[in-house]
């Protein structure tokens, strides 16, 4: 109407641009009959005394769990929404990694700037107080990375080839700076003076 706002006039306008509809009538994702009962009586607030004790099976706690050791285990991926323990498990993870397969590490660190120039530490000061005044991610100071670590997409960079948030990934190649020394083949862990000039990974799956 003539009333409308310039938003809800654009609002209608990108309504009307869609053209498909797409109705979900099954849930697919869970499998798991018990699980998807659990989660069934926990949207309806009626958790039964089987769903508390099935949840309790999953503690791993005074040597109680599974065997992480066993092939099944090799390549599974942990979910968490604490960045402190998800840093914990990758250091882990790449660690053991590379023991069992005779990878070299590479550490590399952050190459900040400011206008062409390094960070100062009045910089990294007033970085740090706005992160927490609007509870942002961290930076990342410090990369460790090793040929057939995987890796996953954080942000919807080309959804359209499905590399979007979420999307799996594993390193193939890296690509050290021209202005890298040289390194000592023996090496196992090597702390890089410039970052990669490149990272090249496989898409575990893309259109």
């Amino acid at each position: 109407s003539i009333q409308d706002t310039i938003e809800q006039k654009m609002g209608r306008m990108i309504y009307e641009e869609f053209t498909t509809v797409v109705i979900l009538k099954e849930q697919i994702r869970v499998t798991d009959v018990g699980w998807r009962t659990f989660l069934t009586h926990l949207r309806n607030g009626r958790v039964e005394d089987s769903d508390v004790a099935m949840l309790k099976d999953f503690m791993i706690s005074d040597g109680k769990g599974p065997d992480y050791t066993e092939d099944a285990w090799r390549d599974m991926c942990l979910v968490t929404p604490r960045h402190a323990v998800r840093t914990e498990w990758n250091q882990e993870a790449i660690r053991k990694h590379c023991k069992d397969n005779g990878q070299r590490l590479y550490v590399s660190h952050a190459e900040d700037t400011t206008s062409g120039r390094p960070l100062t530490l009045r910089n990294d000061m007033q970085w740090l107080q706005e992160s927490q005044r609007k509870e942002k991610g961290g930076r990342v100071i410090c990369q460790k990375q090793y040929t057939g670590a995987k890796v996953l997409v954080t942000q919807n960079i080309e959804t359209d080839l499905d590399i979007a948030n979420g999307t799996r990934a594993e390193i193939v190649d890296i690509i050290l700076d021209e202005r890298e020394p040289a390194i000592d083949d023996n090496a196992i862990v090597v702390e890089l003076k410039y970052p990669p000039a490149g990272i090249l990974v496989k898409l575990k799956k893309t259109r």
